[in-house]
């Protein structure tokens, strides 16, 4: 529950401020790992520090989902980029 709050919150700052044209989208494996690949694409991996210590995707980056900075670290992301957003779950 905790993180399905989490990633509610985290989409909620994503899109706040955005153009209609965002759009959120779930993506099977494939999909994603083909759009992270992409040099326009902002890589974020929002588990724990431990979670991706023991493996990440390639140029991603970490926001702890569950520390008490995850919020204001997410409002600095730049709300005009495209994120790829992977969760444990």
């Amino acid at each position: 529950m905790k993180r399905t709050i989490a990633f509610a919150l985290l989409a909620a700052a994503l899109l706040s401020g955005c153009s209609s044209s965002s759009s959120i989208k779930n993506l099977d494996a494939q999909p994603f790992s083909q759009m992270a690949a992409q040099s326009s694409t902002y890589v974020l991996d929002v588990r724990t520090p431990a979670e991706f210590a023991a493996g990440h995707l390639s140029n991603a980056h970490n926001i702890n989902v569950e520390s008490n900075t995850f919020t204001s670290e997410i409002a600095k992301l730049d709300k005009q980029a495209n994120y790829a957003v992977y969760c444990h779950s």
